[in-house]
């Protein structure tokens, strides 16, 4: 039951997160050839998502004193994000896009992963 609890307080918070960041993004005056609105909706929802992924699996991960592995929260994110849509674009014969999303998801997700790892090894070998 908390569970259930934890993981749609979760969804909520990081969907309204999502919608605020955005809303005020796409108004912004900064776009260019470089990035645009589309790009930036894109880049904010994915380090928005995974980063609240991250945050609810190190909470939970400390509450419970277990030591899973940091990559672990990446293949959730992937698999979900990527994974799931996957089996509707072959049937479909593909979406123009995936592929250049597919790219960003997984460039923000690891570079992501790579901070976070790198921190908790910073932190372990500090406490040795």
């Amino acid at each position: 039951m908390y569970s259930l609890l934890i993981s749609f307080v979760a969804t909520v918070a990081a969907n309204g997160v999502r919608i605020f960041v955005s809303a005020h993004l796409w108004n912004a005056h900064f776009y260019d050839p470089w990035i645009t609105q589309e790009g930036m909706h894109r880049l904010a929802g994915t380090v928005i998502y995974y980063t609240s992924l991250l945050a609810l699996f190190f909470a939970v991960d400390s509450r419970l004193g277990a030591r899973a592995p940091t990559t672990a929260p990446l293949f959730w994110y992937v698999g979900i994000s990527l994974g799931v849509p996957l089996p509707g674009l072959i049937l479909s014969q593909g979406t123009p896009g995936f592929a250049g999303h597919a790219v960003w998801v997984m460039a923000v997700a690891l570079l992501l992963t790579a901070v976070v790892h790198l921190r908790r090894e910073a932190q372990d070998s500090h406490r040795r």
